[in-house]
């Protein structure tokens, strides 16, 4: 009550979380960390507001909710807001990124990125908008838009398609296996696995991980096996090594058991959360 925090009371489940999340930790004097699970976000609905042709009017709806609350309790100024402003960069084109790979954009689209672009040439013109806050693609984003906003939307529009048919190649190269077997059951095994059953992969037969404390259990109810026995188990499988720093090492291994190498192949798809969680092919959506 004292900070006025509160929810963006808008039609329909929109990114609302964003302005809310923004004002707890802005306004937060003490931040305490748990290990248990309060928050249960759904992300295998192919309905999802990712999805959805008005994504950009709904970030941008939730930006400016954002920036008034912030203002009104102070919290923007030179301590903090390229910060803030790196946030907003990010919410204004990778959502909007991931639904042209999907869908077409709304009507308003092109009207919600212009009004981004002034606002984003406004703390341009500030310095509340530099290389050193935002990472490569955060910077040459923005900067696209800036210069206009056809250039940005012709740009995001190739790079969407690229993006699409590299991950639609992938899955049909995936499905296209009989037995899949996955080598490591760490994060990335972990989020390898989520992107691949999420969108269709029924072939999964098995993990493989060299951490005896981890054989003989499972994940998500898939067998973890010793590599030994999964290769005595599965000695056609395609293996899919998730740990790009130990690549050489699980080849070798591999090798040694006698998996030839065209059955053994490095994910080199993103293993970021919202991708492996949040990416589901939308068939048949654009062409």
């Amino acid at each position: 009550a004292e900070n006025k925090i509160s929810f963006n009371e808008t039609p329909g489940a929109s990114f609302q979380d964003f302005g809310f999340r923004y004002q707890t930790i802005y306004n937060a004097e003490r931040i305490v960390a748990t290990d248990r699970s309060f928050y249960h976000y759904r992300r295998d609905n192919a309905d999802a507001s990712t999805y959805n042709a008005r994504t950009e009017e709904y970030n941008l709806r939730e930006t400016k909710f954002s920036i008034d609350r912030l203002r009104e309790n102070g919290i923007i100024g030179e301590r903090c807001e390229s910060a803030i402003v790196s946030e907003f960069i990010e919410f204004a084109f990778l959502p909007y990124i991931e639904m042209r790979k999907w869908n077409e954009p709304s009507e308003g689209t092109e009207k919600a990125l212009d009004e981004y672009r002034e606002l984003f040439t406004g703390y341009m013109e500030n310095g509340s908008i530099d290389s050193e806050h935002l990472n490569y693609n955060l910077w040459v984003y923005a900067n696209l838009l800036i210069e206009g906003t056809d250039l940005f939307i012709r740009y995001s529009d190739v790079i969407a398609r690229i993006e699409r048919k590299r991950i639609l190649d992938y899955l049909s190269r995936m499905r296209s296996e009989d037995e899949l077997v996955l080598f490591g059951t760490g994060i990335r095994g972990n989020a390898i696995y989520v992107f691949l059953k999420n969108n269709g992969i029924e072939s999964i037969k098995a993990f493989c991980d060299n951490d005896t404390e981890k054989q003989g259990k499972s994940m998500y109810g898939v067998d973890i096996m010793s590599p030994e026995r999964a290769v005595s188990a599965y000695p056609n499988a395609k293996y899919i090594i998730t740990s790009v720093g130990m690549e050489k090492v699980m080849r070798q291994q591999l090798e040694h058991l006698g998996v030839y190498q065209n059955r053994v192949s490095l994910y080199t798809m993103s293993t970021g959360p919202l991708f492996c969680t949040n990416c589901l092919v939308q068939d048949g959506k654009i062409s």
